[in-house]
Order: C-alpha cells, then structure tokens, then sequence
C-alpha cells in the first residue's frame, strides 16, 4: 500500500514539476527545454547561443563575439553541472520507489533536493541572460530581439573605416 501511494505521489509530481520549474503558459527561462517558450530574453533556447549565430546581422565586432563566446561555454559548463546533479537525484528517486523497502521521508527529501536544483538551475539562466544582455549595445539588443520575433532585420551597418591620406 506504501508503495502504491508512493508510485501514485511520483507520478503527480512527474506531471506538475515541469509546470513548477517553467511558470504558467510554457518556460519563462531562456535555455530550458522543458516549456519550450520564449525565454526571459525573447530568444529561443540560449541567449548567447543565438547571438554568436546572427553576429554578422547584429554587427557584433570581434572583441564581442570573443566576450560572448567565452560567457557561452562557462554557462554550458555551470548547467551541465547542474543538470548531472538533477540526474542522479533522479535516479535516486528511481531507486528510492522502487526499492524493496520505499521509504516516503526519503522520496520528499529527494523530490525538495530536485526543486531546489531546478530553482538553481533557472537562476543560472536568468543570471546569464541579464550578463548577456550588457554584452551588447541596446541597437544590438533591439536587432535581436526582432531576430527573434520574426521581424524582418536589415543587416547592421559596417563600422566606416577612414582612409588615411595617401603621401
């Protein structure tokens, strides 16, 4: 009977997380992939990401790509990190339900530990989209944000080189 009511307390929780991780209406986190909306940038999937792909069409000069370049890989490796912690609570879970003997102060301590890193997890994200953001100008911000939305974009203009004069 414990593990009846244990199965069907994972199985509820199973299908609300995702909406207690993602907010109503879908993912409000930019980089999560369990709402799959917009994120808090207006950008699907991640941030940097995103604007490393449309660099050219943002006009980002090489010292920009570089500084997002850089932001991107430690994010990938804060999350990664995050995520594999989120993986082994999972596979204790698993191992806590199905075990001979479930033990129901041990699933709730394992399902607060999974809140805790998913809340973890979208500070990471919200942190590294605001960071992100101060990368670029607000013209470049604006040109992405219509990259995003559908808008059509013109390419940002090439910075003017002077011409030295010629002796």
């Amino acid at each position: 009977m414990v593990r009846a009511t244990l199965f069907v307390a994972l199985l509820s929780l199973a299908l609300t997380l995702p909406a207690a991780a993602c907010g109503p209406g879908g993912c409000s986190i930019g980089g999560c992939s369990m709402g799959g909306g917009a994120g808090v940038t207006g950008v699907q999937g991640n941030y940097y990401f995103t604007a490393l792909l449309n660099a050219k069409r943002l006009g980002l000069s090489d010292a920009q790509v570089a500084q997002i370049r850089e932001r991107y890989r430690s994010q990938r490796v804060q999350e990664e990190a995050i995520r594999h912690r989120l993986d082994e609570a999972r596979q204790q879970l698993q191992e806590a339900i199905t075990g001979t003997s479930a033990d129901e102060a041990q699933v709730e301590t394992i399902l607060a530990q999974m809140r805790n890193l998913k809340a973890e997890l979208r500070a990471s994200v919200l942190q590294s989209a605001e960071a992100g953001q101060r990368l670029l100008t607000e013209a470049q911000r604006d040109r992405l944000w219509r990259l995003v939305s559908g808008e059509p974009v013109a390419a940002a203009a090439k910075p003017q080189v002077k011409a030295s004069p010629e002796s």
